[in-house]
């Protein structure tokens, strides 16, 4: 199965607060954008229904400003005895009181004569509107408004008209003012966020008062102002105060209406959605950044969250590798607090146990050691020392006294080193010395069956081993090399010193060798020995003394042929003889036969 790459700690917290924030960012900013954008978009409405409103109040007022004047004109009866001429002047009078409000001011006869304001343009253009305001005003029980028309004289304009009458009560004459429809709705229509052309006032008969609007057009051959067509149908099926229209062009528009007049006028606001709602552009990107800004917010927090949290764990897990590996005084001392604290501490601590129970062992096995050494040390072989002193009696039995003192000599020198001296670790020029005298005693129990050969370099001699380390190699050559087959044999024994830092000793025989099915299981734990006594160590006991005093890069290295012979190699570090003078030893090589 391949192997799938996990996912770390640190990217899984990073990723899922971020994804979390983020996701929360976003919904927040999506609902907040569409309710702000709601909101405004009711707030603009409202707006424009509230100027609306107001423009309505104001045309009212104009208007009924305006019929009331009219009414208390119509019953000057100055206009019923004044002659034409008189009557102009005094509409003339009138007339500037409305401060260009109105166009024109004038008198319909009932011979359809018209006189007033502008006279001359009466008597050239005439009124072809006459005949129809003249009776529609005197059918009417009260004022009237016309449909707004193009009048020749007054251009674009809406006439209101009253009747006259003499003191008698009789019928005089039709007077009607002509309204200047853009004048006024530049008075009262004015708008402080758009614009006059925005506004759209329609008759009764869905017939535009205001003209300048892009909904508005020109009829050249009726001569007539005309709401667009589709425009004139919604208008006439709508009942809504507010609705959204759009065009053949696509473009959207919004239309607010109010109709609260005796006149039956619609005044709208008939506005581009595009600028109504211009200010949503900005509201968008707005939010947009501070949607951003808040990802990006997340995105610092998001790595600064996962570092706090997985930082102390990878370093949990750099520390416990190197615990792994042997490192006991690693330590965390960064001041992490909460549950990460606490893991820290535990962490700690359980370093240091490790490390105290480390500790224990080793001084455990350094003692056990020490033990077995101090055990072998009391237990020399009886029949070792019988064989010894059962030589020393037939020699004196001869009277070879010289070997009969040598003998004993060597015997003494021998007891003294591992008896009396308890020292763990002496002087390689001692436990060479040992040497000499057990393979002297040996060969005078086996004369003529071995040597020892001894050439340790001058340089060696100023450093230590562990004692009994020499002995037991130089006794399993002796027994297990050489005497184990009817032959003679040669043990050397050399040392040397390399790189000024590492002591090299090595025990060679000639003897029968070993076999190669025993040698890799030589210096394993769990090897069998045998004759466990003072004479025989067994190699791996020496190897694991070694490693144990010095570390697992130092020991014993034996290499061996079936029938050729074996060689021992002891490395050690050099450790120097404290005890040792200036210029060291001169200890000669020596043979024993």
């Amino acid at each position: 199965m391949a192997n799938v790459k996990v996912m770390g700690l640190g990217i899984k917290i990073f990723w899922i607060s971020f994804c979390g924030m983020a996701g929360l960012i976003v919904i927040i900013w999506y609902l907040t954008q569409n309710f702000m954008m709601d909101t405004f978009k009711t707030q603009q409405t409202r707006y424009v229904a509230n100027l609306l409103e107001r423009t309505e109040v104001h045309l009212n007022l104009f208007m009924k400003t305006l019929q009331g004047n009219l009414l208390a004109l119509s019953r000057d009866e100055r206009l019923q005895t004044a002659s034409d001429d008189e009557a102009i002047k005094l509409m003339e009078s009138y007339l500037m009181y409305w401060n260009q409000d109105l166009k024109n001011m004038y008198l319909i006869r009932p011979d359809l004569k018209v006189i007033g304001t502008s006279d001359y343009l009466w008597d050239i253009k005439g009124h072809r509107m006459a005949p129809d305001i003249y009776k529609a005003v005197v059918m009417s029980d009260q004022m009237y408004w016309s449909e707004p028309y193009v009048s020749d004289v007054s251009d674009h304009t809406v006439t209101a008209g009253v009747s006259i009458y003499d003191a008698a009560g009789k019928f005089y004459s039709v007077l009607a003012v002509d309204l200047d429809l853009q004048n006024i709705l530049s008075s009262y229509g004015h708008w402080d966020f758009s614009q006059t052309d925005d506004l759209l006032i329609v008759s009764r008969d869905f017939r535009p008062i205001s003209i300048y609007h892009p909904l508005v057009t020109y009829n050249a051959f009726d001569d007539e102002y005309r709401v667009k067509e589709s425009l004139f149908v919604r208008l006439a099926e709508a009942n809504r105060k507010e609705w959204n229209y759009r065009d053949a062009g696509g473009n959207g528009w919004f239309i607010s209406r109010a109709r609260n007049n005796n006149w039956g006028w619609q005044i709208m606001a008939v506005l581009p959605e595009k600028e109504l709602y211009s200010s949503i552009g900005k509201i968008r990107f707005y939010t947009l950044l501070v949607g951003l800004i808040g990802v990006m917010l997340s995105l610092v927090i998001s790595y600064y969250l996962s570092r706090y949290v997985s930082r102390p764990i990878y370093m949990l897990i750099r520390q416990m590798k190197r615990v792994s590996r042997g490192d006991f005084q690693t330590r965390i001392t960064l001041p992490f607090r909460g549950e990460i604290g606490i893991l820290v501490h535990n962490f700690n601590l359980m370093v240091q146990k490790i490390k105290g129970l480390m500790d224990e062992l080793l001084q455990s096995e350094t003692s056990k050691k020490q033990y077995e050494l101090k055990v072998l040390q009391a237990q020399i072989q009886p029949h070792f020392l019988y064989n010894t002193l059962n030589s020393i009696s037939y020699l004196v039995r001869r009277g070879e006294t010289d070997d009969v003192d040598r003998m004993i000599t060597s015997l003494v020198e021998m007891l003294h080193f591992h008896l009396d001296k308890i020292d763990e670790i002496v002087p390689i020029r001692q436990e060479a010395q040992g040497v000499e005298h057990y393979a002297y005693l040996l060969s005078m129990r086996y004369p003529g069956r071995f040597s020892l050969e001894v050439e340790l370099d001058e340089s060696v001699n100023a450093f230590t081993i562990p004692k009994l380390t020499l002995q037991p190699l130089v006794e399993n050559a002796i027994f297990h090399g050489i005497l184990a087959e009817d032959r003679c044999g040669t043990i050397v024994l050399t040392g040397r010193v390399e790189n000024g830092a590492i002591v090299v000793l090595e025990v060679s025989d000639d003897g029968v060798g070993i076999p190669e099915s025993k040698l890799g299981t030589l210096l394993r734990t769990g090897a069998n020995e045998s004759r466990k006594a003072y004479y025989h160590l067994g190699i791996r006991n020496i190897h694991e003394r070694l490693q144990l005093h010095y570390g697992p890069e130092y020991g014993l290295h034996v290499q061996s042929i079936a029938g050729e012979g074996t060689t021992v190699t002891i490395t050690l570090p050099a450790v120097p003889d404290a005890n040792l003078p200036m210029g060291g030893d001169e200890h000669a090589a020596s043979t024993a036969r």
